[in-house]
């Protein structure tokens, strides 16, 4: 959390405010248990964009 907020808002807020072209996001490759239980920051911003997004493992 940052400031109050889910960092994945943030950065779909930040793309869509400075009219990114592409979000680019690292994964660390937590197991299924870990993100099924916290969630993925890579995941959320997938879910809530409608940039083209890149994510590198």
């Amino acid at each position: 959390m940052v400031r109050g907020h889910h960092v994945a808002s943030i950065i779909v807020e930040y793309a869509d405010q400075h009219d990114v072209d592409v979000i680019i996001i690292g994964n660390r490759g937590h197991g299924k248990i870990k993100i099924a239980i916290m969630g993925s920051v890579a995941l959320n911003v997938f879910h809530n964009t409608r940039k083209p997004i890149l994510i590198i493992k």
